[in-house]
């Protein structure tokens, strides 16, 4: 903790009122002031830092490079108001809240909000809030506590133009919560990365959507030996490639289980087809290119409507993953026919060996 005394830091009865010109042209009242000339300033000339206290502890400094700083534990509170830093680099070390109006942050520099020293909160109750960088990295990160991105007045966007956009959380549990709106990581051309080395990380948007956009980067989730748990649903434009994946099947979890019948016949139903997505009728969607093969979702509805999905828009989905189970049990009935036909064929050859005298030959 750094202290000093009194007569060091901005917190005086009286404090040095200089211009630009004239270093000791007035005193500063802690009573009240009339600021009549433009080129009046409050602080120091030099190049020394300047520091508020509250007391008799340092809680505030703006570096002789401009750099605006709370320290030894102090936050920033926007209550009723809203906070915009625009120009340089944004560094901020505790917790960021708001009650009453939006949060935007906007940023042509590197931005930073690091925690390291306890946990990290960012709060807005009252309106948007928006991390904004244009001009370098956005590096969000906690490093000996929870890290939690709180949201409950409006929209949450969090975009990154300029460089690489990371989210780290080393010291303890993620949470990125939104309950006002859509929730939005947008990473620009850039990679983005959500690293949980120190708990598990948790994204909320309790009924709103979710986006993850980069454009042409990465989307990087590292999460060392914890899990990354996602409840709701997962819509993805692009390419996904995994080392494994696991779907929950217990029988606890199951009821009014009941046998596939007529199984065969329902795949002898399908037609498999191969085709060419319309790429250029549907950019958004990011389909793949080349040739592909598959089914046509409506004409799988008519025979397994469980593997097929419509959405808002009408558009249908297929989940290959639910033809499994009715592949497998078409293919134990057609083993069932099969072993049929040879213990017929058995028999006939056994037939053939014990003719009767009249050459007639008894099948059955």
């Amino acid at each position: 903790m750094r202290t000093r005394t009194a007569c060091s830091f901005l917190g005086l009865a009286s404090i040095v009122m200089a211009t630009a010109f004239s270093p000791l042209s007035a005193q500063w009242l802690t009573s009240g002031n009339v600021v009549t000339n433009p080129t009046d300033v409050l602080g120091a000339i030099n190049t020394a830092d300047l520091s508020m206290i509250t007391d008799n502890i340092e809680r505030l400094r703006i570096t002789s490079s401009g750099l605006i700083t709370t320290v030894n534990g102090s936050g920033i509170d926007v209550n009723g108001g809203a906070l915009n830093v625009n120009g340089g680099g944004l560094n901020v070390v505790g917790n960021l809240t708001s009650n009453g109006g939006p949060i935007s942050l906007n940023s042509n520099g590197p931005v930073d909000i690091i925690g390291n020293s306890g946990p990290m909160n960012i709060n807005n109750t009252g309106g948007p809030l928006m991390l904004h960088n244009f001009g370098g990295p956005f590096d969000i990160g906690n490093n000996s506590g929870p890290f939690a991105i709180n949201n409950n007045g409006g929209p949450l966007l969090i975009a990154n133009n300029g460089g690489p956009f990371d989210l780290n959380g080393n010291g303890g549990p993620m949470n990125i919560s939104n309950n006002g709106g859509p929730l939005s990581l947008n990473s620009n051309s850039n990679p983005l990365d959500i690293n949980s080395a120190g708990g598990p990380a948790t994204i909320n948007t309790n009924g709103g959507p979710f986006d993850a956009n980069t454009s042409n980067g990465p989307i990087d989730f590292n999460m060392g030996t914890g899990i990354f748990t996602v409840n709701g649903d997962v819509f993805i434009n692009g390419n996904g490639v995994v080392s494994g994946t696991w779907t929950v099947s217990d029988a606890r979890y199951k009821t009014n289980v009941l046998q596939l019948d007529n199984a065969l016949a329902k795949v002898m139903s399908l037609r498999g087809v191969g085709y060419d997505w319309k790429r250029a009728e549907f950019p958004n969607m990011r389909f793949p290119q080349g040739h592909q093969v598959g089914f046509i979702a409506q004409e799988l509805e008519k025979v397994v409507p469980e593997a097929v999905h419509t959405d808002a828009d009408g558009y249908k989905s297929v989940a290959y993953q639910n033809l499994t189970a009715l592949l497998t049990e078409a293919i134990k009935e057609q083993q069932a026919e099969i072993q049929l036909l040879q213990a017929k064929v058995a028999r006939l050859e056994s037939a053939l060996g014990k003719q009767d005298p009249s050459g007639q030959m008894n099948l059955h």
